[in-house]
């Protein structure tokens, strides 16, 4: 679903920030300059001062680059990539949080046979996620190639939620920092498991 609702972006160029971000970006063509991706902006490689601190973004700009060098079907092909692996990942989330939730309490079906009331929770977290998969709210953080440390973020959060839900602390902490490390955002993570 989410290449058939995003695949057409594979065909726009690389622009608008893209230049600072990737085809300016000096720092994106070497794995040498990995000190500078943790010790300076993302966009200092294009000699542009910002506030942007995403190490692993630059990383997957990087890993990008050695890929296709300057062309954008690849670098739009891996937005949808972490893009449809957030959907995913969404769906794992609600399901654990949905099918806990049915153990507990029945989902509004008649009976409380736990295997009806666990389809009706994978059902919902289906519908939910492919919702959200084909969103459209979402076109920007896909179709634009900087914006992919939205999509790179939203995979970590959610793997950082579902890690801590399993009582898997230590992973899930590690999980917290790449996230971090692809957009400030992420921040949120801690909110989210206390809610």
């Amino acid at each position: 679903a989410g290449m058939v609702a995003y695949g057409n972006t594979a065909k726009n160029g690389l622009f608008w920030d893209d230049d600072e971000f990737i085809t300016k970006n000096a720092y994106i063509r070497s794995f040498r300059y990995l000190p500078q991706w943790f010790s300076q902006p993302l966009t200092a490689g294009a000699g542009v001062n910002s506030n942007y601190y995403r190490p692993l973004l630059q990383l997957s700009f990087a890993i990008d680059y050695k890929l296709w060098s300057l062309w954008p079907a690849g670098y739009h092909l891996e937005n949808i990539l972490w893009h449809t692996a957030a959907g995913i990942l969404l769906f794992v989330f609600l399901s654990v949080i949905l099918s806990e939730r049915s153990e507990s309490k029945d989902l509004g079906s008649e009976t409380s046979d736990p295997r009806k009331n666990d389809v009706v929770a994978r059902a919902i977290a289906f519908i939910t996620s492919l919702l959200w998969l084909i969103h459209p709210a979402h076109v920007e953080a896909v179709a634009y190639a900087n914006s992919r440390g939205d999509s790179m973020a939203t995979v970590f959060i959610l793997l950082t939620l579902i890690l801590w839900m399993k009582n898997r602390i230590k992973a899930s902490a590690i999980v917290f920092i790449l996230a971090l490390l692809s957009k400030e955002f992420a921040i949120i993570t801690p909110g989210l498991m206390a809610l």
